[in-house]
């Protein structure tokens, strides 16, 4: 928040955005296609999705403000931002040695989405439709890394985005079994094991709650 950069469609224009075509270096990919084990493959996307780069542009404080005031503005970055991240995209799902295409978003906290839902199918989800259709026209599915209680778009995500996995999970908003028991046959979990209790539990605790999930 402290370090806010677009505040109008002056500082839109004046941000020095990247080429689309040249936003992420490839190289560091294809090094590592080079000395990976025979059958290994790359789950690869671009770091931080479209709505925490626009509140890393704008503020969570300015982009809520924006959504109100200043609509023009929202949709100019959120627009230049898919251009980013799907030209990017498009380059990783090419590559031979990414099995499959990701996109980490943090959209919600404890109780709820950032973002009231209609916002995020109106600015947000149409950018993961799109990614998740360039995953899929390379043959390749597509995960979404996301923290926070989404409940309220589930549907939205597995139905309408198209994902085809669904990865972190918190016991004390959905256990990963629940979450499986809910949507299993549309979509994969992947991971599960809360980390938080991870962190804190003893050994034996850390046991008996792997073998109650697994």
């Amino acid at each position: 928040e402290a370090h806010v950069v677009i505040r109008s469609m002056e500082d839109f224009e004046r941000y020095p955005w990247p080429d689309p075509a040249a936003a992420v270096p490839l190289r560091p990919y294809e090094y590592a296609a080079e000395h990976m084990p025979e059958g290994a493959k790359l789950v690869a996307g671009v770091c931080a999705g479209p709505y925490e780069w626009a509140t890393f542009l704008m503020g969570v404080e300015g982009l809520a403000t924006a959504l109100c005031l200043q609509p023009e503005l929202v949709r100019a970055v959120f627009d230049k931002l898919r251009e980013i991240h799907t030209t990017t995209l498009r380059q990783l799902a090419s590559m031979d040695a990414v099995g499959a295409c990701r996109q980490g978003d943090d959209l919600g906290f404890k109780t709820s989405t950032f973002l009231h839902p209609a916002h995020l199918r109106e600015y947000v989800f149409p950018i993961y439709t799109e990614m998740a259709r360039i995953a899929h026209e390379a043959g390749k599915p597509f995960i979404l890394h996301s923290c926070g209680n989404l409940d309220a778009v589930y549907d939205d995500l597995i139905d309408g985005c198209g994902i085809d996995a669904k990865h972190s999970f918190e016991d004390v908003i959905l256990p990963v079994t629940e979450f499986k028991r809910r949507y299993g046959d549309r979509v994969t979990p992947l991971g599960g094991l809360d980390v938080d209790f991870i962190c804190r539990a003893s050994e034996p605790e850390l046991r008996r709650y792997v073998r109650q999930v697994a």
